[in-house]
């Protein structure tokens, strides 16, 4: 993607540059501590929306510029913020989970895939128990 970076001088400069801010070409040679962090949030946001690696790959060097290893390192951080997300308590997690499934719904619905769209539901009513309605709670 490096052929479409306009040159510093010219008038398309700006734009370009507002439009890829963590860009090597913006950023410089070496990202500073709030460069990586704002890949690692970007990375992060990712992940919750199911971008698949290779597609997160392809975006990394569309819009930060950089090598497969250099996304290797900023995607082992976000996946180890991850692990860690997981020791949080059940009902938080569970919240977290139903609005990421509540998130694929939607992607699902707007791009045609009802089949998929059709897959969350079914999870999202599983993690909630409302798929089988001929269970009742125990009585004490």
């Amino acid at each position: 993607m490096t052929a479409n970076i306009p040159d510093k001088d010219s008038p398309g400069w700006e734009a370009w540059a507002a439009e890829h801010p963590l860009h090597k070409a913006v950023v410089g040679p070496k990202a500073g501590q709030i460069v990586m962090a704002k890949r690692l949030d970007q990375c992060l946001q990712w992940i919750s929306t199911c971008r698949t690696r290779p597609t997160m790959l392809q975006l990394c060097a569309e819009y930060w510029g950089v090598t497969e290893r250099q996304f290797e390192t900023v995607h082992a951080e976000a996946v180890r913020q991850l692990k860690a997300k997981f020791s949080q308590e059940r009902p938080d997690y569970l919240v977290q989970k139903m609005s990421q499934l509540e998130h694929l719904i939607q992607a699902g619905l707007d791009s045609g895939q009802l089949s998929a769209a059709a897959g969350a539901m079914s999870l999202l009513l599983r993690a909630t128990g409302c798929d089988d309605p001929t269970k009742q709670p125990k009585q004490r």
